[in-house]
């Protein structure tokens, strides 16, 4: 049978940890939980361990990017067949997580499955700002990758073996989200989109608002143009019609 991972990066998110890992309960997922605390101030380590989840603390703060690379490297070294990232914020619903991980098992030629906000009816409405610079990141990433990609800041992805081994080896520090799709792509993983409606935030506030946004915008963008000329790494290469998926 195959073993699931959810992966919950946490950074002073007490106040809303605690309700979204009853829903985690609630939603009876076949999935172990991970709460990997990035060198939180406040009692978001006490929240987790009082809801019964393995927690992962960080000695410091390091950023969302590494929090969620050593979340990978946990899932890697204890042999997990598939892992699942939703933020502690509350905006990604846990009962979707299912829907994520029948994605990845029934799918041979998915990689990784990536939680849309913006293939729901409705769609999804944020500052104009922010719109305008997603939209940006869209054109960008799209062509870079030669297939639609409507959301590709999303936090709430899921993956299989074979990235989960990629991820616990490199992955993005700053704002990762994007990058990580034009890196799985360069190395020849395939990725697809589900809807899924995201919700508002149940405390705190957004690290992107305001100009933030836009120093966040350009330095993918940036980042992005460099894209083709970063050298590929072999060990990693995805072989078509082969999983690696050692344990």
């Amino acid at each position: 049978m195959n073993s699931s991972l959810l992966i919950i990066p946490a950074y002073n998110e007490a106040e809303s940890l605690g309700p979204l890992l009853e829903e985690v309960k609630s939603a009876d997922l076949s999935a172990d939980v991970l709460v990997v605390d990035d060198g939180s101030q406040d009692d978001t380590v006490k929240v987790a361990q009082s809801h019964g989840v393995e927690v992962l603390q960080l000695p410091k703060n390091v950023g969302v990017g590494g929090a969620v690379q050593a979340g990978y490297t946990y899932a890697f070294d204890r042999g997990y067949d598939f892992a699942v990232r939703i933020d502690s914020d509350g905006q990604h619903p846990p009962a979707s997580v299912a829907e994520i991980l029948a994605e990845l098992q029934h799918n041979p030629d998915v990689d990784m499955v990536v939680a849309s906000r913006f293939l729901v009816s409705g769609g999804y409405t944020s500052t104009p700002i922010r719109m305008f610079g997603t939209n940006v990141l869209t054109r960008i990433i799209s062509r870079l990758c030669n297939q639609k990609i409507s959301d590709p800041t999303s936090g709430f992805i899921g993956v299989n073996r074979a990235v989960i081994a990629f991820f616990s080896e490199r992955y993005p520090r700053d704002y990762p989200e994007t990058q990580a799709l034009g890196m799985l792509y360069r190395h020849g993983y395939r990725f697809s989109e589900i809807p899924v409606a995201f919700r508002a935030r149940s405390a705190g506030e957004s690290s992107l608002h305001g100009w933030v946004s836009w120093k966040f915008v350009l330095k993918i963008i940036k980042d992005l143009m460099l894209f083709k000329f970063r050298k590929v790494d072999a060990a990693f290469v995805k072989r078509r019609g082969s999983v690696e998926s050692q344990k």
